[in-house]
C-alpha cells in the first residue's frame, strides 16, 4: 500500500523533480504502519530512482521488492522504457537487491543513453520497463 507520512525525514532529500511514496501495510487491527519510502522522478523516457528504504524491523519481508513494480507500472504508464538506480559503492545489499529484481550493471554512464556528470561513488544499474 502507498500512502504518505509527513513527517518522514527523507523528505528533506526530495526536490521538485522527484515522486515519493511511502510503503505502509495494515496491521491485524486496520491501522497502517509505515514501513518504508522511496522516490524516483522521469528524466526523459527513464524512470531514475532517487533511493529506497525500508525500516530495520521490516526489512525481508519483501517490501521493497513489492514496491519497485508498482512504482516502474507507474512509470510505464507515462512512456517510460528505461528504469536506472544509482547504488553506493559500499552497500553490497543494495547491489543484490537490484540484480534479484532484474537491474544489471552497466559498465559505463555511455552504455546509459546519456551523460552523467555529477561524481558519485556508485554503480549504476538499469532495466528494460
Amino acid at each position: 500500500m502507498l500512502g504518505a507520512d509527513p513527517g518522514c525525514q527523507l523528505l528533506e532529500l526530495l526536490d521538485s523533480r522527484n515522486a515519493a511514496y511511502w510503503l505502509r501495510i495494515k496491521l491485524e487491527n486496520d491501522l497502517a504502519v509505515s514501513v518504508g519510502a522511496c522516490a524516483a522522478r522521469l528524466n526523459d523516457s527513464d524512470l531514475v530512482w532517487n533511493w529506497l528504504a525500508v525500516g530495520e524491523p521490516w526489512r525481508a519481508f519483501g517490501y521493497g521488492a513489492s514496491a519497485v513494480p508498482l512504482v516502474e507500472r507507474a512509470a510505464r504508464s507515462q512512456e517510460a522504457q528505461i528504469a536506472r538506480v544509482r547504488v553506493p559503492a559500499t552497500n553490497g545489499v543494495a547491489l543484490y537487491f537490484w540484480l534479484r529484481l532484474g537491474y544489471r550493471a552497466v559498465a559505463s554512464s555511455t552504455e546509459l543513453g546519456s551523460p552523467w556528470g555529477e561524481p558519485y561513488p556508485g554503480t549504476w544499474m538499469v532495466r528494460q520497463l
